[in-house]
C-alpha cells in the first residue's frame, strides 16, 4: 500500500506542476531540433549531500503516464530542450519509502519568455489536478483517491519567479483491511524559474504536511545549483 500511494500520487503531482508531458522517461530534445539540454539540466540537480544525514535516494521506476497530460498547456515540449527528474529521496531504505518523500525536476527552455508566459498557469494546473482527483480519473482496481482540493501556500520568492502550493487528497487501498488503509496525502509543490531554467521541488507526506523548514532548505539547496545557461542561438 505504501509504495503503491508514494508511486501514484507524486508520479502524478509532477506531472501536473512540473509541467511535464504523458511520457515514459526522459524525452529527448524538443522535436522542433532545439538542441538537446539535458548534461547541463543533470548538473543542477539536487544531490544526497542536500539532504540530512540518513535520507536515501531510490531510482522511479519506468512511466506509464497519467490522466493529468490534459493539464499540460500545449506547445510545452516544442519550446524544452531539457526534463530530467530525481529519484525518490526519502529518510531511510526504500522498504521505509512512503510517509516523507520529495522529487525534483529541472526542465530548460528556449527562452525565458517562454517562462514568463507560463507563469499564470500554476492555478490553472492545481485546479485541473483536483478535478481529475475528484472526478475518479486516477481510480484503479487498487486504489481510490477522492477529496482533492488545492491552496497556494506562503514561501519566499527565490530565482525570477516562485510558485507553491499545497495539494490535499485521500488515498485508500481497495480490498485491505490492515490499520490505516485509507490516507490523507498532503503534497507540497515548488516552482522556480531561473532565467530560462523552471525547477520543481515536489515534498509529500502522509497525514500532515511535509516539514517547511526542510522544505525550504532543500529549495534555496536546489535554487543555487542552477547557473542559467546562455540565450539559445536563432
Amino acid at each position: 500500500m505504501k509504495l503503491l500511494f508514494v508511486t501514484v500520487a507524486t508520479a502524478t503531482v509532477m506531472a501536473l506542476v512540473a509541467c511535464s508531458d504523458d511520457s515514459t522517461g526522459e524525452p529527448a530534445a524538443s522535436p522542433n531540433g532545439l538542441p538537446d539540454e539535458s548534461n547541463l539540466a543533470r548538473a543542477m540537480m539536487l544531490t544526497l549531500a542536500d539532504f540530512p544525514t540518513g535520507w536515501a535516494e531510490t531510482p522511479q521506476g519506468p512511466g506509464t503516464g497519467t490522466p493529468f497530460s490534459r493539464c499540460v498547456p500545449a506547445g510545452i515540449p516544442a519550446h524544452r530542450s531539457a526534463l530530467v527528474e530525481s529519484g525518490y529521496f526519502t529518510p531511510g531504505s526504500a522498504s521505509s519509502v512512503a510517509e516523507n518523500v520529495v522529487i525534483e525536476n529541472v526542465e530548460i527552455y528556449d527562452s525565458s519568455d517562454f517562462l514568463e508566459s507560463l507563469q499564470s498557469s500554476s492555478s490553472t494546473f492545481a485546479d485541473c489536478f483536483v478535478q481529475i482527483i475528484n472526478e475518479g480519473k486516477l481510480n484503479s482496481s487498487d486504489a481510490s483517491f477522492s477529496n482533492a482540493k488545492a491552496s497556494v501556500v506562503a514561501f519566499p520568492n527565490l530565482g525570477d519567479h516562485t510558485d507553491a502550493y499545497r495539494l490535499e487528497f485521500r488515498a485508500q487501498a481497495r480490498g485491505q483491511t490492515v490499520l490505516r488503509n485509507e490516507v490523507t496525502v498532503y503534497v507540497e509543490d515548488v516552482q522556480v524559474y531561473v532565467g530560462r531554467v523552471a525547477l520543481n521541488v515536489s515534498a509529500q507526506k502522509y497525514f500532515s504536511p511535509f516539514d517547511s523548514t526542510l522544505l525550504e532548505s532543500v529549495v534555496r539547496k536546489a535554487v543555487a545549483k542552477v547557473t542559467p545557461p546562455p540565450p539559445l542561438a536563432h
